[in-house]
């Protein structure tokens, strides 16, 4: 559609397309309470769908857990998808077929029961069918629950935003049927919507990052961070003094920093154990070597070539944050980059408990009170007796190891 090699391509055309699936992104923001929301979806509660009360739902309903928001005064109000009485999550296990490994495995998938105002209760279970490989096993074939979801969602959004051309106005969607050929069918608004999963738990972090569950299944994203490929975690040996560093079981394959500090939001998030310094094997990409193409260039490294990496997650992000204005955040920013420069964290240091864990609960709470109250300089808050010397260690309890392993891996790095 935009591809300059082509004379069709049009790039108002595109950018009027692309739009359209933000427009609708927002209303799905908006309306249903969804959490980083990106170009075309975004995750959200089935028992907590925004309704308009004494106002409309708008580009105002933001920050619903703040005292000042419209949620708090009672101007909109929270409740179940489809204005239903109760959803109820049941989970359906079942064995299915695991090709590569050869064995069964289990799973679930998550249906719902509905209880309708009328008092009706009607339930939507996934429907399975025989494994293709070994038909001893099963596999999902489709989920009435998700189709409930896909429709009611898409009717709750089309209520409460009336005069949005995209979700109003008759098109047909294109359907690909079994033999290939292509028939089309007419429908109320220029989208519908796909039901990925439903799960029973989640924890965010930043704007980006999330886990996932239900019964069988973890899902874990954490945008510039491998949650894959295995990582080798390393601490001290004997001591704090000791110079020697060894390899610690914190990681491996099975856990990583990402899954270790995602898994801790959701299980123990008042006491939420450090993260380690990590190593992991990647490659050496083509913006990392024109950033530091004279360091690379006399150690004889070129784009591609394979290289260890320390890392260090923190667990503090400016990003999951809605600031009053830009130039608030851009103060924030500028101090938290600095700290996590100088210190490698930044305000976990003011909210550790006596055994050193992190309240990432108060922290959170805290930092967004101190946003709301327009506070442009969170370290002067924090630190009552503004000496940062004397009152809490800014430095990250793997500062030193950090160091040291960046040390040797540089050395590592040019052989």
């Amino acid at each position: 559609m935009v591809s300059k090699y082509f004379v069709t391509a049009n790039t108002i055309v595109g950018n009027n397309i692309t739009a359209r699936a933000r427009l609708l992104c927002w209303c799905m923001e908006k309306g249903l309470h969804g959490w980083q929301s990106i170009t075309d979806g975004c995750s959200f509660e089935l028992t907590g769908v925004i309704f308009p009360g004494r106002d409309s739902v708008d580009g105002e309903t933001v920050n619903l857990h703040r005292d000042s928001s419209k949620l708090k005064r009672r101007k909109v109000k929270r409740g179940n998808l489809g204005n239903v009485k109760e959803i109820k999550g049941i989970a359906v296990e079942f064995e299915t077929w695991d090709e590569e490994k050869k064995q069964p495995l289990s799973t679930s998938t998550l249906g719902l029961e509905i209880t309708h105002q009328n008092g009706d209760v009607e339930s939507l279970l996934p429907i399975l069918k025989p494994n293709k490989v070994n038909p001893n096993y099963q596999d999902l074939d489709k989920n009435p629950a998700a189709i409930w979801i896909d429709e009611q969602a898409m009717k709750h959004l089309s209520n409460i935003f009336p005069l949005v051309s995209i979700l109003h106005e008759e098109t047909k969607s294109i359907k690909v049927n079994d033999d290939s050929t292509v028939s089309f069918e007419s429908r109320k608004g220029q989208f519908s919507f796909e039901t990925k999963d439903i799960f029973v738990e989640g924890g965010f972090h930043g704007s980006a990052n999330y886990i996932l569950k239900k019964p069988h299944e973890t899902h874990v994203k954490a945008r510039g961070y491998e949650t894959k490929r295995k990582h080798t975690s390393i601490e001290w040996g004997d001591g704090w003094r000791d110079t020697q560093l060894i390899k610690s079981d914190e990681y491996g394959d099975k856990n990583n920093p990402a899954k270790d500090l995602m898994n801790q939001i959701i299980t123990n998030p008042t006491n939420i154990k450090r993260q380690k310094v990590a190593i992991k094997q990647g490659i050496l990409k083509s913006g990392d070597y024109r950033n530091l193409a004279e360091k690379y260039e006399k150690i004889g490294l070129e784009t591609g070539d394979t290289i260890l990496k320390a890392l260090l997650m923190q667990e503090f992000s400016l990003s999951q944050f809605t600031f009053q204005t830009y130039d608030q955040y851009q103060k924030w920013f500028k101090l938290i980059t600095k700290y996590k420069q100088d210190y490698k964290q930044s305000l976990e240091s003011f909210f550790l408990n006596d055994d050193e864990t992190l309240d990432f609960v108060s922290m959170t709470n805290t930092v967004d009170k101190l946003i709301a109250n327009g506070i442009e300089n969170p370290i002067q808050e924090l630190d009552e007796h503004r000496n940062k010397h004397r009152d809490v260690n800014l430095y990250h309890p793997a500062f030193n190891v950090f160091c040291e392993v960046t040390k040797k891996l540089n050395g590592f790095n040019e052989e």
